[in-house]
C-alpha cells in the first residue's frame, strides 16, 4: 500500500467508500439527521428554513484503505478514447492517461471597464485532447491542495505524467475541451 500512498494524487473518499460498499458488501453505520441551514425566513404567518437531511457514514477503515483492497476491481473499468465520447447520450466511466497541468479560463467581461475574470482548474491533456477536472481540494494529496491557490510563478511547467479514473460528462466544443469527474488520479 505504501507505493501507492507514494503516488496518489487524488482520491475521491465518497466514490471510494460507495464503490468498498457496493464491493464488498459491507455495511457502515449510519446516522442520518435533518439540518436546518442559516436561511430561515418569516413567510405568510408561517416560517420557512433551508432544512435538508444529511447521510454521515462511518466505516471502520480509512478511504485509503478501501481503495487498496478494490483497486483491482476498478481497474476493471474500461480505458478511454476520448474520440468515441459524445454529448447527449450520458456519461461514462473510464480510465484515461496523459499529463496532470493547470488549465485557464477567462470569461470574456461585457464592459471595458470591467476585468476579465479568470478561472483555474487542474486538466489532464490526453491525446492531444484536454480534459478539465472537477475537482474538491480535500480529495487532493497533500501538496496539491494549494497549487490552484499559490502564486502564479509556481504554476508553471507543471506536466505531471498520471493515470486516472473519471467520469467523463461532456464535451465543450467551443473551448475543444472534455469536462470529468476525477475519482482516483495515481502518478505513472
Amino acid at each position: 500500500m505504501s507505493k501507492d500512498f507514494d503516488k496518489l494524487i487524488y482520491l475521491d473518499s465518497s466514490f471510494v467508500s460507495s464503490k468498498y460498499e457496493e464491493i464488498r458488501k459491507v455495511s457502515p453505520t449510519v446516522q442520518i439527521t435533518k439540518v436546518e441551514g442559516m436561511k430561515a425566513q418569516v413567510g405568510i404567518g408561517l416560517f420557512s428554513s433551508d432544512i435538508h437531511t444529511q447521510e454521515t457514514k462511518t466505516f471502520k477503515i480509512s478511504s485509503l484503505k478501501m481503495y487498496g483492497e478494490i483497486k483491482d476491481e476498478l481497474l476493471n473499468y474500461p480505458d478511454s478514447s476520448l474520440s468515441l465520447f459524445q454529448n447527449y447520450t450520458g456519461t461514462t466511466l473510464v480510465w484515461i492517461e496523459g499529463n496532470l497541468s493547470l488549465g485557464t479560463w477567462r470569461e470574456s467581461s461585457s464592459s471595458q471597464k470591467q476585468e476579465n475574470e479568470v478561472f483555474q482548474y487542474f486538466e489532464i491533456y490526453c491525446q492531444d485532447k484536454r480534459v478539465a477536472l472537477l475537482t474538491h481540494n480535500e480529495y487532493l494529496s497533500s501538496g496539491f491542495d494549494s497549487i490552484l491557490s499559490s502564486s502564479k510563478v509556481f504554476q508553471s511547467n507543471i506536466s505531471i505524467p498520471v493515470r486516472s479514473l473519471v467520469r467523463l460528462m461532456w464535451h465543450v466544443e467551443d473551448a475543444e475541451n472534455y469536462v470529468a469527474c476525477p475519482y482516483v488520479i495515481t502518478e505513472r
